[in-house]
């Protein structure tokens, strides 16, 4: 009989009416979105507004505009997700697909319909993360606006961005948003050598306090509204959170102002930077790669030198010693800089008494800013430093152990050019240089051999580092151009093959790694070395600029004459230095190189520049860019498709779960049992949750993987820790509703249990010691059981009862589709927040 308003209840009690005031599950969905709307365009504002503090990190401006573009996607997503009814757990990854796709249409040239990211696309955006990387670690602060730096600060944004709206919209903490924000403030206030913008402190915090606003009038007006009009709830909800609100901003200025600063003096790992604040310096990163683009970031002047006079020579920076297969040359792994000798004492030259005579020469640093302290040919001394540089007699290199921009120096050096037959007669001493000069491993047979056939019949170290110099300068074997050509179905597994053999065409990168490694592949020691052509000059001295940024190598020629230059870059826009020992090393036809000659006509005045980083007023020429150079350390391509294939099952077992769920509820309320094949479905339901959870974790780690392997970890514990509550709640919970479903002798057991769950998940508070008709009354009166929820908890208690006390097994057919209509009239009176649905307190206990 169906349970009325006053009809005795359970217990003696009496059941209480519907709850009242609420239209079908459409009208209430529509009206609690809308009702939601201003604090999800609150959430995006603030996260927009926070992103401002980015500009003293990033010059322009220009790169807010795809940002606040994704950050809307996010939002717009959200409360499309949330309208159409989606669970609250789809909607968050939901804005990260859309993310994705709208990341890929600004950022990508490959994608699938534009904005569908295939492999192509995917690893071009891999690609720019890597180049963005680099820039962050060789740039300083402000860095240009380049397409790498955009993709990496859009896609960092945007995941913030659903982290605040998941807090403020369904999780209904928008306090705890408060933490995603300061993230964003964090970077530049511990990178910059600036303080933070004083307008991006006051938008960010206007914005937060707004969406705090928001959710509190919300709140007291859902406590007010069954009593009085909204207009009338909003009015007196609002004074309070406006009041808080504004004293919050005023004080945390004035605050900031008198007590301490927003931002940091200096930036990370170096600490304070006595040069003043400087932030529009550049460095060069120390790696040569085998494949990529050279970066078309605009020209700055670098130093003005003074001293050269018309001599054209390398300026050396510093020089790369390990050849790594397939990726190119860099330092060797150590855990810290050499020791080195004090740079402002006087340094250890070869050559002894032959020494030429010493020339000064005047360096000024104008854009420079970096670890190293770039010298020309052999300095015996360098004069305007400080006792924090030093110079390493091994590598041949003047360093620091932090960045900074130098004052102006000045060193005397030697740039002698030694004549053919000195250089024929001077071998290597036994023992030096260090064994790290000739080491070198994996090389392709194929260039091996071809080392020893430009070098057959050449005895001496000269004639055959000669013979590899024409073999590349020469005859228009190579071509000089700012890209690679495309791998090569013969040595697509290895760069250095490709190039040697079948490519050759590439920049100074290509050109030095590859003669270097065909210098050592035949016992000669040989090094990679990187700096600086020698620029123009400008009345009284050469200006040198980004795009004299130039690789070349080094060969050892004994104690005698130390390293001499060789450059096997055939460039024909008179900046290449041919030194004097090489100008009669000609072919005996006296043909001039005119490899370059054969290269692109239109080349722009672009030069070999070494990844160097963006100029701080360089901006995005649009939003598609060109890839760099990679770094070294790049994680294995198969951890790729280990991401793409593990999100793709975690999507597919996650809405296998939805639907398992969804089926396995319509079966429980058919009153005349279910096919045994229903049963299959009901018991594979609690493990279609541990998949998906499992998939989309890895998933996660290896798409972090691209970027560091310690942020792998990291996400996959964090990640993993984060769905534990939830997990374990679905298992149990399916698990439960697997023996309801069943019908076995404990389905009533069963069903009891999982609504003291749902209870514990509602705050209902239930008793160990309540008895069942005690724990029926507490739902019905804190579950706001309207008349049917009534009458199916009334059935319910009557099957648990009946088990316990009838006869043996005797369970009503009605219990499973009397529990599913109890379980939607709970859900209905009384939801579940997100915060709830993450961390079910009937698992965490709070």
């Amino acid at each position: 009989m169906p349970v009325g308003p006053g009809t005795p209840g359970i217990g003696g009690g009496t059941m209480t009416e519907a709850h009242p005031g609420n239209a079908g599950p459409a009208s209430r969905r529509s009206a609690a979105v809308r009702a939601a709307l201003p604090a999800s365009g609150l959430a995006a504002a603030a996260t927009i507004a926070s992103a401002t503090a980015l500009t003293s990190v990033i010059a322009g401006l220009s790169w807010l505009v795809p940002i606040a573009v994704a950050v809307l996607l996010v939002a717009g997503t959200g409360s499309a997700a949330r309208l159409l009814g989606l669970p609250a757990v789809v909607v968050g990854p939901c804005q990260l697909i859309v993310l994705l796709l709208g990341v890929t249409a600004m950022f990508a040239e490959h994608g699938i319909a534009v904005a569908v990211p295939g492999p192509a696309a995917l690893d071009e955006l891999h690609t720019l993360l890597l180049t963005a990387g680099e820039e962050i670690r060789t740039g300083t602060p402000p860095i240009g606006a380049s397409g790498p730096i955009v993709l990496l600060t859009t896609l960092a944004v945007g995941v913030v961005a659903v982290l605040v709206d998941t807090l403020a919209v369904p999780a209904k903490a928008p306090a705890a948003a408060g933490l995603a924000l300061l993230c964003i403030y964090a970077i530049p206030a511990s990178l910059s050598n600036q303080m933070l913008p004083w307008w991006s402190f006051v938008l960010g915090a206007t914005a937060f306090a707004a969406l705090i606003t928001v959710h509190g009038s919300h709140r007291r007006w859902q406590t007010f509204h069954r009593h009085r009009s909204a207009r009338e709830a909003v009015a007196a909800a609002a004074p309070v959170p406006v009041t808080l609100m504004s004293l919050a901003v005023v004080l945390g200025l004035v605050s900031g102002v008198t007590v301490t600063s927003i931002g940091t003096v200096g930036q990370l790992p170096s600490g304070s930077d006595e040069q003043g604040g400087v932030s529009s310096g550049m460095g060069i990163t120390p790696f040569t790669s085998l494949r990529g683009m050279l970066n078309h970031d605009e020209e700055r002047e670098m130093f003005r030198v003074r001293g050269l006079e018309d001599d054209r020579q390398l300026m050396r920076a510093f020089t790369l010693d390990t050849y790594r297969p397939d990726e190119g040359w860099s330092l060797a792994d150590r855990d810290s800089l050499p020791a080195g000798l004090p740079a402002t004492e006087p340094l250890p030259v070869p050559g002894g008494a032959s020494r030429s005579p010493d020339t000064e020469i005047t360096i000024q640093p104008v854009g420079w800013e970096d670890v190293w302290l770039p010298v020309y040919g052999e300095p015996s001394s360098i004069d305007g430093i400080d006792d924090r540089w030093h110079y390493d007699t091994m590598s041949g290199t003047v360093f620091s152990e932090h960045r900074e921009r130098p004052p102006t120096y000045s060193i005397t050096t030697s740039l002698r050019d030694a004549r053919p037959a000195e250089l024929r007669a001077a071998e290597p001493d036994p023992g030096a240089p260090a064994s790290v000069y000739t080491e070198v491993d994996d090389v392709d047979p194929r260039v091996a051999e071809l080392a020893e056939e430009v070098t057959a019949g050449e005895e001496s170290t000269f004639d055959q580092a000669a013979a590899l110099w024409r073999y590349f300068t020469e005859d228009g074997r190579f071509t000089y151009d700012t890209s690679t050509a495309p791998p090569s179905e013969e040595a697509a597994n290895d760069a250095l093959a490709d190039f040697v053999l079948f490519g050759r065409t590439g920049f100074c990168e290509q050109f030095a790694s590859s003669m270097a490694v065909m210098l050592r592949a035949i016992d000669i020691p040989a090094r990679v070395a990187v700096g600086f052509t020698s620029g123009e000059k400008q009345g009284e001295h050469r200006s040198i600029t980004s795009r004299d940024a130039h690789a070349w190598v080094e060969v050892y020629f004994g104690e005698q004459h130390g390293w001499m230059p060789f450059d096997p870059t055939p460039l024909d826009d008179g900046r290449s230095t041919t030194p004097l020992y090489l100008e009669g090393q000609r072919d005996s036809s006296g043909r001039e190189d005119d490899a370059a000659a054969q290269g692109p006509q239109e080349r722009d005045g672009n030069t070999d520049d070494q990844a160097a980083a963006p100029p701080e007023d360089s901006t995005t020429a649009g939003n598609r860019v060109d890839a760099g150079s990679l770094p070294t350390g790049a994680p294995p391509t198969w951890s790729q498709w280990l991401a793409g294939v593990s999100l793709a099952l975690a999507t597919a077992l996650g809405c296998a779960a939805v639907l398992a769920a969804r089926s396995t509820s319509r079966l429980r309320r058919r009153p005349d049992g279910v096919r045994p094949g229903a049963r299959y479905l009901s018991l594979a339901a609690p493990w279609l949750p541990v998949g998906a959870a499992a998939c989309g974790v890895l998933g996660l780690a290896m798409l972090s993987w691209q970027l560091s392997g310690w942020l792998a970890w990291l996400v996959a514990v964090l990640a993993g820790g984060a769905v534990a509550p939830w997990l374990l709640r679905e298992i149990g919970r399916r698990r439960r509703l697997h023996t309801l479903l069943s019908r076995r002798a404990d389905a009533a057991d069963a069903a009891w249990q999982e609504l003291i769950a749902e209870c514990a998940d509602r705050r209902i508070p239930i008793g160990i010691a309540d008895t069942v008709r005690d724990a029926a009354l507490r739902m019905g009166e804190g579950g706001r059981l309207g008349a049917d929820g009534q009458q199916q908890l009334h059935a319910v208690v009557t099957c648990l009862e009946r088990s316990w006390y009838g006869p043996a097994g005797e369970t009503s057919g009605d219990l499973a589709a009397a529990y599913e209509r109890l379980r939607a009239s709970l859900a209905s009176a009384a939801p579940v927040d997100m915060a709830g649905r993450l961390f079910p307190r009937s698992v965490v206990g709070f």
